[in-house]
């Protein structure tokens, strides 16, 4: 099978086509001119959005499903005149125009990479939000994503079937942002005092996120689902996995969750909530529909990425 896949020099990019070169299929990577992947082919884009409905078709000629991870993803440092519109721009608009070049190619399948923060970015404490879960995006990354799901749910594209799926904060070698910080924490052995933090969070294995993008691209069912590969996690106990990988003492101290909240602020700004709230998804539909069970544990996964780092 030759599945085309866009954004393929990202972080989850490169690991798809890894993961379905090894499974024996073929992979044409779309990449933004000046970019270097080891793919079965590469197609050069200047810009997507730009791009026109013929060079679009071009494309996917010959291909028999798209993996579409190309977004707009959370920036920090917003340059932007109107943010919310660059995110519908990318995530929503430019998703509804692949999928139209696709199914004129009469492409087989669509895969959507969505998010989570379609739902809800935080969630609320104690509870484990599912695809039954009446979204309620906080962000204007997760109302565009949103868009995306059901624009192409309510869409006529043929014979061609769609799934989108909705991955959590995704982590594995070469992991940046948050992750990493906790992880460099980790392997000095700083004994972060958030032992009080009582949340639950979702993570998805880099290898796992690319092994489920690529059984979706090869299986007939449709729809829109969460995808997680592990039960929700307190961010103090995935920090005691990081300092066990890591080879440190595990004791983790406490402090009152508001002196914590505090300090977090003060050090991380609007990502202290990433650090300290709650993004709790259960994916067990997807992986009954699919059959899928995530090919690497959680221990190893943390393992793996530590020593990396």
């Amino acid at each position: 099978m030759l599945i085309a896949v866009t954004g393929a020099s990202g972080f989850v990019g490169r690991a798809v086509i890894r993961r379905a070169m090894a499974q024996n299929h073929r992979v044409r990577a779309i990449v933004r001119e000046g970019t270097l992947v080891d793919a079965s082919e590469t197609v050069l884009v200047p810009d997507l959005i730009l791009s026109g409905e013929k060079h679009l078709r071009s494309m996917f000629n010959g291909v028999d499903a798209v993996i579409h991870l190309a977004a707009r993803v959370h920036v920090l440092r917003e340059t932007a005149t109107d943010p919310t519109g660059a995110f519908m721009q990318a995530n929503c608009d430019l998703t509804l125009r692949l999928a139209e070049a696709a199914a004129a190619e009469k492409i087989g399948r669509f895969v959507q990479v969505s998010s989570v923060a379609a739902i809800a970015s935080v969630t609320e404490p104690g509870k484990v939000a599912d695809d039954d879960t009446p979204p309620t995006p906080q962000n204007a990354y997760g109302y565009s994503k949103l868009a995306a799901d059901r624009a192409l749910a309510s869409g006529s594209f043929g014979a061609m079937r769609i799934v989108s799926l909705r991955l959590p904060t995704i982590y594995g070698p070469g992991v940046g942002a948050l992750f990493a910080k906790l992880m460099r924490c980790a392997n000095n052995g700083v004994p972060l005092p958030i032992g009080g933090v009582a949340n639950r969070r979702s993570f998805l294995f880099l290898e796992n996120a690319a092994d489920a993008l690529v059984a979706a691209a090869e299986c007939r069912h449709e729809g829109v689902y969460c995808v997680t590969d592990s039960p929700p996690i307190a961010t103090a106990d995935l920090y005691r996995a990081l300092l066990q990988a890591a080879g440190r003492r595990t004791r983790i101290p406490s402090l009152p969750t508001g002196l914590v909240a505090l300090a977090a602020r003060s050090v991380l700004g609007g990502r202290a909530q990433s650090l300290l709230g709650s993004s709790a998804f259960d994916g067990a539909r997807f992986a009954r529909t699919f059959g899928w069970t995530p090919p690497v544990s959680f221990d190893r996964a943390i393992c793996e990425t530590v020593a990396a780092a």
